[in-house]
């Protein structure tokens, strides 16, 4: 039986959402079918755990992106013969950036422009490993790329599950709101930059996941692999807990590259990124 939670300011309303144990569904209550709902999910999921039955105050999250031109997704796709598009029907496919019915509609719009084989798998959120391994493993030995529909953590979450791949970004995400009472630990994957290149950098953000935020890397500082700052875990009283040795991103970007034959990424120039793109507030 699916535990029941009561969640205020979801949806524009309050409802009654199910969240089923074994990890695979999520849904609104009463209704014939589950629907993907744009919540707290991982933090539900947590909750319910722990708790049968459980008011939670004002929790929303919401990733808003934009499908990428179709041309510059053909052309991210030049050498491919074959790929898997991936969507997810968690807060892309709410609002109808990256579901099931935008996956399907844009492997037709590659079959119709370019002699790919392409098939399609819906996720019912690509931010959960487990979700989307148990999804997309059974199909995408059959495919020499992915092309996810999801936010850029749907993204680089499939780059890292299925590193022999290359996983493409269909979508530009524009930005995350987020309102929720600090509960456990959180990573950053994604800073929503509306300018999307994981596909030259192996699925790794430079933006989010080096500490310098550089675009044309490595620098001087990465010894053995291991960015030269470290990231510091402080305690609730403010005081150093504890230091980590963070992975140098562009040291993950070479490997992943290396591994996927796409190594002339990893050398060519980036042009400084344009913040007017990302300039604060934004509204889509």
């Amino acid at each position: 039986m699916p535990l029941i939670c009561k969640v205020q300011g979801i949806c524009n309303s309050s409802q009654s959402v199910s969240y089923d144990k074994n990890f695979m569904d999520v849904g609104l209550h009463p209704d014939d079918s589950y629907k993907p709902c744009v919540i707290g999910f991982e933090i539900v999921k947590l909750i319910c755990h722990i708790f049968e039955v459980l008011t939670v105050p004002s929790v929303g999250i919401m990733i808003v992106a934009k499908q990428k031109p179709i041309n510059e997704i053909v052309k991210m796709l030049e050498g491919t013969e074959s790929v898997l598009v991936v969507g997810c029907n968690g807060c892309t496919g709410v609002y109808q950036v990256g579901g099931k019915k935008e996956a399907d509609a844009l492997k037709a719009r590659l079959l119709e422009s370019t002699n790919i084989k392409a098939n399609v798998i819906t996720v019912p959120r690509q931010c959960d490993r487990q979700m989307s391994l148990a999804s997309v493993q059974p199909l995408v030995g059959d495919y020499e790329a992915v092309l996810s529909t999801a936010c850029g953590v749907g993204v680089q979450i499939l780059a890292e599950i299925f590193r022999d791949k290359t996983v493409i970004p269909a979508n530009n995400t524009m930005f995350i709101g987020m309102r929720e009472k600090e509960l456990g630990k959180f990573y950053e994957y994604c800073k929503a930059c509306g300018d999307c290149i994981l596909f030259e950098t192996g699925g790794i953000c430079p933006v989010t996941k080096c500490a310098k935020g550089m675009m044309n890397g490595p620098c001087g500082g990465c010894v053995d692999g291991k960015c030269e700052v470290s990231f510091e875990v402080r305690d609730e009283t403010g005081k150093i807990a504890q230091t980590i040795k963070n992975d140098c991103a562009w040291y993950l970007m070479y490997a992943k590259l290396k591994q996927t034959g796409m190594l002339n990424s990893f050398s060519m120039y980036r042009s400084p990124r344009d913040r007017s793109i990302s300039d604060s507030p934004r509204m889509f």
